[in-house]
């Protein structure tokens, strides 16, 4: 099921099990390494910038649970990045409620600089201020998508790019592809 289909669909779900039905269950999802879902390209392409990797091996095998890749600008005396973090969780509600609590605590950080962003899977928020992530609620991962590289007023949209590439290449390994 496509991401942005199941913006719509997830809804359905939440009605259906208040109604008494047992949720439904599925096998977990496949793991993935970060940075075959965010590539270099993707990132340059976003900032205009070309960044390094500052991932390493060991960090990208990381695998089931938690994978990241890191893209950033040549050390100097503020090293800039661009990154995706995905967090797997066993269901649904796992994830919901790391979404929620994620809110709750990006709020407090961000001095309120947090919005909605629409239509990106499963529902996604931007948390503004020194903090410049995005974190989208996927099924049952949660993407972290962070965008510290180049003019303010457009890291939001960068992030929001970026999680739309990702979120592709994510469902074509969803889809064993």
């Amino acid at each position: 099921m496509s991401y942005r289909v199941r913006a719509v669909a997830f809804p359905l779900a939440l009605l259906a099990g208040a109604c008494g039905s047992p949720p439904p269950t599925s096998p977990p999802p496949p793991p993935v390494v970060a940075c075959q879902l965010l590539l270099s390209e993707d990132v340059e392409q976003a900032t205009g910038q070309r960044l390094y990797s500052m991932s390493s091996l060991a960090e990208d095998e990381l695998g089931k649970d938690l994978t990241k890749c890191t893209y950033g600008t040549p050390p100097g005396d503020l090293v800039r990045v661009v990154a995706l973090e995905v967090r797997a969780f066993g269901s649904l509600e796992q994830a919901r409620d790391a979404q929620h609590s994620a809110r709750r605590a990006l709020k407090r950080m961000t001095a309120g600089d947090l919005e909605d962003v629409a239509g990106l899977a499963d529902g996604a928020l931007w948390a503004g201020g020194q903090v410049r992530q995005l974190h989208v609620l996927a099924g049952r991962r949660r993407l972290l998508v962070t965008v510290q590289v180049g003019d303010e007023k457009w890291l939001k949209e960068r992030a929001i790019t970026l999680a739309g590439r990702i979120l592709e290449r994510l469902e074509k390994v969803d889809a064993g592809a």
